[in-house]
């Protein structure tokens, strides 16, 4: 039988405490203050937009701009500057808009 070194035995027991190798562990910090604030009007807003407390939207309460690009299935297609395409049903907009898709719908 071999006898160890005390020397061997804590170079031992220091191998052992050590993490095994591979992908290091990152703990992520807490977010910070602004961002949790942001986070919860976020999820407030969200949270407002969903329920049915308010009832429908009101036709022309917002406004967009956009370019009109066609009329599927009631639904108004809009395009926005952006890039980003819209579809609306017709009665979310203004009785003007409408009288100027009918209109140009007859063309």
């Amino acid at each position: 039988m071999i006898k160890r070194s005390t020397t061997s035995d804590a170079l031992l027991n220091e191998l052992k405490s050590q993490r095994p190798i591979g992908r290091p562990v990152r703990r992520r910090k807490p977010p910070s203050e602004p961002k949790l604030k942001r986070e919860r009007e976020r999820q407030a807003a969200i949270e407002e937009a969903t329920s049915g407390a308010h009832g429908p939207m009101p036709a022309a309460s917002h406004k967009t701009e956009a370019k009109y690009s066609g009329t599927l299935n009631g639904e108004v297609m809009l395009l926005k500057r952006n890039g980003s395409k819209i579809h609306l049903p017709l009665d979310r907009l203004s009785d003007e808009d409408r009288e100027w898709i009918a209109k140009s719908n007859r063309k």
